[in-house]
């Protein structure tokens, strides 16, 4: 009897254990194929956002707005035909040619004016509402890709850009671009057409040999406004960690081997503990993005912000002034740089001390913001020296708002001083598009605004008979410099 209640307990126990390793079995199992398909879907999504930042590429190269765009290629045929000749000709001008062709087309697809090495099937091409390249195309020059831009007309119409880049001008930029984007598990990338033909295609060192032969898992989407397709393609060890199932045998032969009880305690110990890792594995990255995003923030305001007058600095202002004078030369239009002096700012340091004289800096530019309008620019470019980029504006208005900003200032000015005789002192550069740089501009505005300051000189020596007028400040020779050579006007090859 006691025997048979032992077989009964033993039998028990074995089918007990059984029945957990049997659960155990499953449960990994489960486990495996789940974090399997997690992995794929994770491989699956980087490749979805390699094709979404390569599409980013595209749009970055617009630099035209819809307006302009309107009124540079809104006109009749014979004006476009003009126009895109001109582009050719400067785009011909450059020592590397990145453009082949430029067309033109109506909302139904019929050309306008073509210029360049237009392909025989361009009234062919598919022209979706959101397709921004087209697949290669023959031309007399070479392959070329075309880069498409709309429009909207003034009647409800609308028109279509399209510029031809070089097969092997765009495959260089696209294999220096997809070499740059984060590779973390040695991949291969190939990019291709709607037709298969080869884009772009990188490989990383390390990959060539697990890519040749090796056990390798790939995966191709979609590039999004295009008709292509990038193909995904790593070694399976590095693309699936979790593939390497020898990592669970010891584990399963440990639970064999113990009992049921056991097993399952260790097993829910160790799902426990890899969501809780999980979990403040995540809680932590978000937090270091948020960390990261903060301090972008303030780095990028440090780097193009003036700490005492809250104005752009000196970097920011020459970047935000080489762009002026590039649309200038591009599109014609008209802007001014002017150049602000403080005369006799030292009398404020050394009268009332530098913390007056950084209110004075502070109520200047404040002043100088409030005149200005949302698209021009004013900042701080030395001690007491500043400098304000017009945009859109013509030379008689610039002249005139110099003057005005000059009296305003100087009243400002003074009133920080209590009285001091200190001045402001305005020098003007019109910008257009014979304007060489910004070195140029800053020069012709420098001279300017010195004999705005010598004319300013006299009446400030007979109010300070006494003080040496241009202690703080060094003798003005007012010798001409050389007029700088007008560089050739290019076009960008991106509109």
């Amino acid at each position: 009897m006691r025997k048979r209640a032992q077989w009964i307990v033993v039998t028990a126990v074995a089918v007990g254990a059984i029945a957990a390793i049997a659960a155990v079995g499953v449960v990994i199992a489960n486990q495996q194929h789940s974090t399997r398909e997690a992995d794929l879907r994770r491989f699956d999504q980087r490749a979805q956002i390699s094709a979404a930042l390569t599409q980013s590429l595209f749009g970055s190269l617009a630099t035209l707005s819809t307006a302009d765009l309107e009124n540079r290629f809104g006109g009749t045929a014979g004006q476009l035909r003009g126009r895109i000749h001109h582009v050719m000709a400067s785009t011909k001008a450059q020592a590397t040619q990145t453009v082949s062709y430029v067309a033109v087309l109506d909302d139904q697809g019929r050309l306008l004016a073509s210029g360049g090495a237009t392909p025989r099937a361009l009234g062919a091409t598919r022209l979706g509402s959101d397709t921004t390249m087209t697949d290669v195309q023959p031309t007399a020059h070479g392959p070329a890709i075309g880069y498409i831009a709309r429009f909207p007309l003034p009647d409800g119409g609308q028109r279509v850009l399209i510029e031809g880049v070089p097969v092997q001008t765009l495959r260089t930029w696209l294999n220096a671009y997809l070499a740059k984007l984060p590779n973390p598990d040695e991949s291969e990338l190939r990019l291709t057409d709607s037709n298969g033909r080869l884009l772009a295609h990188t490989l990383p060192p390390n990959a060539q040999q697990a890519a040749v032969g090796g056990d390798t898992v790939s995966t191709s989407v979609p590039v999004p406004t295009t008709d292509w397709r990038l193909r995904l393609t790593a070694p399976r060890s590095l693309a699936l960690p979790s593939n390497q199932w020898l990592y669970w045998l010891p584990w399963v032969l440990l639970a064999a081997l113990g009992a049921s009880a056991v097993a399952a305690l260790l097993l829910y110990r160790r799902l426990v503990r890899t969501a809780s890792r999980e979990r403040r594995a995540y809680a932590e990255l978000d937090e270091n993005r948020q960390q990261l995003a903060a301090l972008v923030g303030v780095l990028e305001e440090i780097a193009d912000c003036d700490s005492l007058t809250g104005l752009w600095n000196r970097r920011r202002f020459d970047r935000e002034l080489g762009n002026q004078i590039a649309r200038c030369r591009r599109l014609g239009e008209s802007a001014a740089l002017l150049i602000l002096d403080v005369d006799g700012f030292k009398h404020i340091n050394d009268t009332f001390g530098h913390s007056r004289g950084d209110e004075a800096l502070r109520a200047i530019a404040h002043a100088l913001t409030a005149r200005l309008r949302e698209t021009d620019g004013a900042a701080r470019i030395g001690g007491d020296e500043f400098a304000v980029l017009l945009v859109g504006t013509a030379p008689d208005d610039a002249r005139r708002l110099a003057g005005e900003l000059s009296d305003e200032l100087t009243a400002i000015s003074r009133t920080e001083a209590q009285g001091l005789p200190v001045s402001m002192s305005v020098g003007v550069a019109l910008l257009d598009a014979a304007t060489a740089d910004a070195a140029a501009a800053f020069d012709a505005a420098d001279r300017d605004m010195y004999t705005d300051k010598a004319r300013r000189q006299p009446a400030l020596r007979e109010q300070l008979p006494r003080q040496r007028f241009d202690a703080d400040e060094p003798a003005i020779d007012f010798v001409a410099a050389p007029t700088p050579p007008l560089e050739g006007i290019i076009a960008s090859p991106w509109v």
